[in-house]
């Protein structure tokens, strides 16, 4: 009886352990996480130092960076479901069978049991984790791409700005003059007070102008600063957009970049591939499910079996449903219907990838026509305010001409500017789109994809 005591007690001292290490409920847990700082931004950056810290620090590539972390952590959730879990579980028999003579029954039972065990199915399950931490990789570098690639066009709007205020500027000390010289000819008799109107007019639609500039130069720059991350102990941000296009584009070809190439590079390609293999492991996975589960125990004897036996029993055993509602027959068409639609998603990807691939082509002939037109037009308006201001100093042409023909001229530069960005945009969307420009700049190797 003192044994039979002994083994009960040591059995409740388990269970209270265990409900002891348990986390109560309402409680929060405390993880010991140590939070890497980011380093402070310094210096002047130019885009490829831009790239540099987005990678390190910028808040919306750190949140897919973490999704692939829980995919590694199911990973290593389903590599353990290889060993079998199993629980202890402890019976005390307050009311004991009529005891007969040379009987005597232990008043408790100490039971090993495990889950229901399909090696197979967990092997199909190890499959299937890594391959959705793989495509959490692929999706986490598509952000990366998507997020360079915003960055970029900042580096290209804020170098267009800065030769827009150049020209503004240019623009204005033209009205100042025009200004002056109608409020000269004015006294002489020679213009009327609506010259003077019309040339303070301009004047103040410049300087409308570079006040619009400069607001807009300051939110690119904001725009820059929220994708690196950028935190106000940092100081101001200093960029380095001098010849952005080259530091952007580099020596990117359009005429020579193909679909081919987009295709491959593609991350929602690579993504959809990898949900159409998923789901075939998911169909195999669903067969699996028909395989008798294995079970196996360790137990004392039940004293309701009515035998006065001491010391631990081993068992094992098979476990199949024989009727379950036709759930596994119906999961199995589930699956394969799923299938199907992967299928005809990726077909629409690829579809859209084409339609996307030719939009940007034909973007990029257009922007570059009407690049070349302007700066034709640019050329014409230089050789006239040339002509100008040759006559002008023979005295042959009033100054008021000449300053017409230099307006003229600063508004054809102007179009230039516009349409130079114009073309740039569309360059670098192709450059995106080949996935040339992600690989320029961002090297993702087999280690980073390993699923493990």
């Amino acid at each position: 009886m003192a044994e039979h005591i002994r083994i009960l007690a040591i059995s409740l001292l388990i269970a209270l352990a265990s409900f002891a290490l348990a986390p109560c409920a309402g409680a929060q847990s405390t993880i010991d996480i140590q939070v890497k700082e980011d380093p402070p931004i310094h210096g002047v950056l130019d885009f490829q130092s831009c790239v540099r810290v987005a990678l390190q620090q910028s808040p919306y590539l750190t949140v897919s960076s973490l999704e692939i972390d829980l995919k590694r952590l199911d990973v290593s959730d389903a590599k353990f479901a290889y060993i079998p879990t199993f629980s202890l579980r402890t019976m005390y028999y307050v009311n004991l069978p009529t005891e007969t003579a040379g009987q005597t029954f232990n008043p408790y039972v100490v039971q090993f049991i495990n889950d229901t065990y399909n090696p197979i199915e967990v092997y199909f399950n190890v499959v299937v984790r890594k391959m959705l931490t793989r495509m959490a990789v692929l999706a986490h570098l598509q952000v990366i791409s998507e997020y360079l690639e915003r960055l970029a066009l900042g580096f290209l709007q804020l170098e267009s700005a800065e030769r827009m205020i150049a020209n503004n500027e240019e623009a204005m000390d033209v009205a100042r003059q025009t200004a002056a010289y109608a409020r000269n000819r004015l006294q002489t008799g020679a213009a009327s007070p609506s010259d003077i109107e019309i040339a303070d007019q301009q004047l103040q639609v410049l300087n409308m102008e570079r006040e619009s500039l400069a607001a807009s130069k300051t939110t690119i720059i904001e725009g820059i600063e929220t994708i690196l991350g950028y935190k106000p102990k940092d100081g101001p941000l200093e960029i380095n957009f001098q010849n952005a296009r080259y530091q952007v584009l580099g020596d990117f070809d359009p005429a020579a970049a193909n679909l081919e190439q987009a295709r491959s590079n593609s991350a929602a390609l690579k993504i959809q591939k990898l949900k159409e293999e998923l789901q075939e492991k998911n169909i195999t996975l669903a067969y699996t499910r028909f395989i008798p589960h294995l079970v196996w125990g360790v137990q004392t004897v039940d004293p309701l079996s009515g035998r006065s036996l001491n010391g631990l029993y081993f068992s094992v055993g098979l476990e199949m449903p024989i009727w379950d509602g036709m759930k596994r027959y119906h999961d199995i068409a589930r699956q394969k219907s799923i299938l199907q639609q992967d299928i005809a998603e990726n077909e629409t990807k690829e579809a859209d990838l084409a339609t996307k691939w030719r939009e940007a082509k034909q973007k990029c002939h257009s922007t570059a026509a009407e690049l070349l037109l302007a700066e034709s037009k640019e050329k014409l308006a230089g050789i006239k305010e040339k002509k100008a201001e040759i006559a002008y100093q023979k005295g042959t042409q009033l100054l008021s001409a000449f300053l017409e023909e230099r307006k003229m001229h600063l508004d054809a530069q102007k179009a230039v500017i516009e349409k130079k960005l114009d073309y740039d945009k569309a360059v670098l969307r192709l450059d995106a789109l080949s996935g040339d420009f992600f690989n320029h700049f961002v090297s993702a190797g087999p280690s980073y994809e390993k699923a493990d």
